[in-house]
């Protein structure tokens, strides 16, 4: 399940990435296409840029340790930043294995143009059964801005392998907008086939 700080971060780019690894640590160099983009513009010029960023990985036993950076340019036809810009994102993850069971913990932090967040997940796997605990906050930096600043979302989530290719997920997620009536509950049912 994703919260608040996924929406944050690229989950799709193009480009190139060259990838150093030696033993338990890695480090990957990429160029790529803008991953925020920019906002329809009639200056010239547009504002079409591209990103670059690297990713650290460094795993002592069960724990890994994840730092990346990656940029973005902002519309050059306004003085307020339009994305989000430049962003850090630190994940400190561990898995616990206990026999059948297997329990993720991972705190990661995020720090943008516009917002600073961190959040704190719990994932534990019995065979084909899970429950995802995850609490998270983002706050708004951005001076003038209208909307909330701090935004806090707790989602719980039940996770079940029904068939070999058949999953199923129930996802329940509150979010409270700190100085707005915005506060929201949703559920979520979820089936994901794999073909």
């Amino acid at each position: 399940t994703n919260g608040q700080l996924f929406d944050l971060t690229p989950d799709n780019l193009t480009g190139l990435m060259l990838s150093w690894w030696s033993g338990p640590t890695a480090l990957d160099v990429y160029f790529a296409n803008d991953w925020r983009g920019q906002t329809t513009s009639t200056a010239t010029p547009l504002g079409y840029d591209n990103s670059v960023g690297a990713r650290g990985t460094l795993k002592a036993g069960p724990a890994k340790v994840e730092v990346g950076l990656i940029t973005s340019e902002r519309t050059p036809n306004s003085p307020a930043p339009t994305g989000p810009g430049d962003v850090v994102d630190l994940v400190v993850s561990g898995n616990i294995p206990m026999g059948m069971m297997d329990t993720l913990v991972a705190f990661e932090w995020l720090s943008d143009d516009n917002n600073d967040g961190w959040g704190l997940t719990a994932n534990h796997m019995h065979g084909n059964h899970g429950v995802t605990v995850r609490y998270d906050s983002v706050e708004n930096t951005l001076t003038g801005s209208t909307t909330a600043t701090e935004k806090t979302t707790l989602t719980l989530a039940f996770l079940c392998k029904m068939w070999e290719s058949v999953g199923t997920k129930i996802e329940w997620k509150s979010t409270d907008a700190a100085g707005t009536t915005s506060d929201n509950n949703e559920l979520v049912i979820q089936w994901v086939g794999k073909f």
